[in-house]
């Protein structure tokens, strides 16, 4: 029988804004790994400013909304 050892890391507390525009903004990660360069990686690498959403509207118009995205990172 095969044996695996799987490492992985889950950010589960992280939220961010969108604004009325689709842009990322208010960037919050859970920082009980008290590392904040290790933060800062995350940041960069996993939540790109270059992508655009579709803002949320209310009565037809943009409004900036909140979200919860949870990241798994696998580490070998």
């Amino acid at each position: 029988m095969q044996s695996f050892l799987v490492e992985f890391l889950i950010i589960e507390r992280n939220n961010f804004e969108v604004d009325t525009q689709g842009d990322i903004q208010n960037i919050y990660i859970d920082t009980s790994f008290d590392n904040e360069d290790f933060v800062k990686m995350i940041v960069k690498c996993v939540v790109p400013r270059k992508i655009k959403f579709k803002p949320a509207t209310y009565h037809g118009s943009p409004i900036t909304s909140r979200f919860r995205l949870p990241i798994t990172i696998n580490v070998d």
